[in-house]
């Protein structure tokens, strides 16, 4: 098992792009320093910022993550000239010695502006790299597929599980102070979409199947900012001003409200068009709550497996049947199971998997997976029925 330990001198890993806000970023850098992991910051909007942070102060390994902010612009040629900018870099960290580690957040930038551009630099992007993680066997499958990666070097593609969000925003709020906060009725089936709202997400959708139900005890919350194109905003507020049962703040939600709104709710609705990682689905589990959600990308590696409600995207039926069954079945169950296995999904694993994916690549070892499976393959993992 690789792991470090009192002799072996810190690594130094530089996190590019890295965002202050990004409590996914921020969790996994924390877990990471106990791991003797120094991680630093680079400046994405440098106009070179790859080798700005590398040359004259060479990392022991570069760790990418969402790739598509170093290059994919609203302007196709500006798109294509940061993309050649990228690969330039890259190959010269490489020429340099420097490790690459690519967290592949998702396949392709998820507003699809210039996806033959993004693909065809994305797959040099992976042609260039020592290692990979994605969070899912499903997600590994998938990057492995669309990027084209060779059965030879599938194995330098790990999986590392998201950790949780248990701890990282209060949780103390009771469901009837939730839903007397919100003004909602106190025996009424909630649904929650919580995030900000990009068309991808497919919350257009949700809101029309939503007022289809036509279900008077049932209620739908909103949470997160509007789209940002206005005919997509103007659209969305027109579907939710038709019900009064629709309840909406599009807008920034402070740290210490977000637990209002998953206490206050019965489930949490997800109805994305497409997905590889779901930040909001690991939200939902480490506040115990149900998810509905395509069948798609991580979220089946990523929910417990009592978490039944999730759907084939392909099924025009498959989002309004889910969302009946929380209206009509007991799914208190479910919730604590996704709390029981977001618990296990702690920081401090993810962190020695990503370590043993650092070291591999390091050292130039080929089968990065395995590494990455070693390193926390002795870990106990305890009883934690007791914390949900």
């Amino acid at each position: 098992m690789v792991s470090p330990t009192d002799s072996d001198p810190p690594l130094d890993v530089l996190f590019l792009p890295y965002y202050d806000d990004n409590p996914y970023q921020q969790e996994l850098r924390a877990a990471l320093n106990d791991q003797h992991v120094t991680v630093r910051t680079g400046d994405h909007e440098a106009p070179l910022p790859l080798l700005q942070s590398v040359v004259g102060d060479r990392p022991d390994v570069l760790h990418l993550h969402w790739a598509h902010s170093l290059f994919v612009m609203h302007n196709k040629l500006v798109t294509l000239v940061l993309g050649l900018r990228l690969l330039f870099e890259l190959t010269v960290c490489k020429l340099m010695g420097v490790p690459i580690v690519w967290t592949v957040h998702n396949t392709l930038d998820h507003e699809r502006r210039h996806p033959l551009i993004e693909l065809t630099v994305r797959r040099v992007v992976a042609r260039l790299c020592d290692g990979f993680i994605t969070h899912g066997k499903h997600a590994r499958e998938e990057v492995i597929d669309v990027y084209d990666i060779s059965p030879t070097d599938a194995s330098r593609v790990a999986v590392v599980p998201h950790g949780n969000y248990i701890g990282s925003y209060p949780d103390d709020v009771s469901r009837r102070e939730a839903r007397e906060a919100l003004s909602l009725p106190d025996d009424a089936t909630v649904y929650l979409h919580f995030g900000n709202i990009r068309p991808y997400k497919g919350v257009t959708r949700l809101v029309e199947t939503f007022g289809e139900m036509d279900d008077p005890d049932s209620h739908l919350l909103l949470a997160g900012r509007p789209p940002t194109n206005p005919d997509d905003r103007a659209r969305l507020f027109g579907l939710c001003e038709r019900t009064d049962r629709v309840h909406t703040n599009f807008g920034f939600v402070p740290d210490d409200e977000i637990q209002h709104y998953f206490a206050a709710s019965d489930a949490v609705v997800l109805p994305f068009e497409r997905v590889l990682t779901s930040g909001s689905a690991v939200l939902a589990m480490s506040f115990g709550r149900p998810v509905v959600a395509p069948r798609m990308g991580c979220l089946p590696d990523t929910l417990s497996e009592k978490n039944d409600l999730l759907y084939d995207s392909d099924d025009p039926e498959g989002l309004r049947r889910q969302m009946q069954r929380v209206r009509d079945e007991d799914l208190s169950a479910v919730g604590s199971s996704n709390r029981i296995q977001a618990i296990q999904n702690d920081w401090g694993t993810a962190a020695e998997r990503t370590y043993a994916v650092y070291r591999a690549a390091e050292c130039g070892v080929a089968d990065v997976a395995v590494a990455a499976d070693r390193a926390s393959a002795t870990t106990e993992v305890g009883t934690v029925s007791g914390e949900v």
